[in-house]
């Protein structure tokens, strides 16, 4: 021991060094972060309050319909570890209303964050892609971005969709409930989970919104958005309908694309189960190359295939919301529609 303190003072200067080595090794990383840039949007990045972070064990979602806590331990990490440290230097194509992430530890504030409602068709088709965007102000954390006063964040639409299920689970919602009397809203029941009561699906085409949410007691447990790709991004769309066999209601999913040659096929069937997660009947999908530049010749009998036998169950469904050369159609309870996939090529 007499030695080590003989060479520590003999070696002030490396003995400070190594002790500061060791610092950043094994306590910096628990409470600070850095990121570097990686391209023209971002920027240096640093946080001070990675421990605080970590340490949250509330979480206060506030959305258009109220506010939820959430004390899943799992659900927090989640969040904490997607924007403990983020470097964008700027939005792209979010508004903004009331909505908000607030982090706690007990009932100390850790972070209070802003949450996107809306987003443009840049950031996909996902109905969660609305609500993926995360502000980070400089003066509710210790997070500083170089040049701006502000960072954002983008949250997974996975995580965005775990989080829709945990507060439809407490009876709240980051979407809107359809307006049932307006004339571009179409409602249809049938009972999804197999528990002898019938579940509402509602169908809103109300300013382009063309999506399908399915209700158990007044209660949102899923949503799918449909959309159809203009000449200019390729050939595709994807379609909702209601699937019956043996006596028993599914929805059924059918979408393809298609883009200088190259093109995908996804069949769905499912139902849910009673915590309202989706137990599937069937879940296939395929990728082909018409021109064989990617994928071999298997790849083109294998989607002729399940376009054969999309069709088998599309003739045994009825349209919830498809397209047809382009133009969206869809059942009503006075004229039901049953519509084939017509392969082309």
């Amino acid at each position: 021991m007499s030695a080590i303190k003989s060479w520590v003072l003999k070696h002030k200067k490396t003995a400070i060094f190594i002790v500061s080595i060791l610092l950043i090794i094994f306590i910096a990383p628990q409470s600070i972060a850095v990121k570097f840039p990686t391209d023209g949007f971002t920027a240096f990045a640093y946080t001070t309050d990675v421990g605080a972070m970590k340490s949250a064990n509330r979480m206060i979602i506030k959305t258009q319909n109220g506010e939820t806590e959430i004390t899943d331990k799992s659900l927090i990490k989640k969040v904490v570890d997607q924007t403990i440290i983020v470097n964008n230097g700027g939005e792209r194509c979010f508004s903004w209303g009331e909505s908000e992430i607030r982090l706690y530890r007990g009932n100390k504030l850790i972070r209070r964050m802003e949450q996107s409602i809306f987003v443009d068709g840049c950031w996909g088709d996902s109905i969660y892609a609305r609500f993926i965007a995360v502000k980070i102000f400089e003066g509710s954390s210790k997070l500083r971005i170089l040049g701006s006063g502000q960072a954002w964040v983008y949250l997974s639409t996975e995580l965005v969709e775990e989080l829709e299920m945990e507060l439809n689970r407490q009876g709240n919602s980051y979407f809107d409930k359809p307006d049932e009397s307006s004339p571009d809203v179409f409602v249809h029941y049938a009972d999804l989970d197999h528990d002898g009561a019938d579940e509402k699906i509602i169908v809103d085409l109300t300013e382009d919104t063309n999506s399908v949410s399915v209700y158990k007691d007044n209660k949102y447990i899923w949503s799918g958005s449909s959309f159809n790709h203009g000449k200019y991004e390729g050939d595709g769309w994807n379609g909702y309908y209601l699937y019956e066999k043996d006596g028993k209601s599914y929805l059924l999913t059918w979408s393809h694309y298609m883009y200088e040659g190259e093109g995908q096929y996804h069949l769905n069937v499912f139902n849910f189960d009673q915590n309202g997660t989706q137990a599937y009947l069937l879940r296939e999908e395929v990728f082909f190359d018409i021109y064989l530049r990617q994928y071999g010749d298997d790849s083109i009998s294998e989607a002729r295939k399940l376009a054969e036998k999309a069709n088998q169950y599309l003739a045994k469904s009825i349209v919830l919301i498809s397209y047809d050369n382009g133009k969206v159609i869809y059942s009503t309870k006075e004229s039901p529609i049953t519509k084939t996939f017509d392969v082309e090529w």
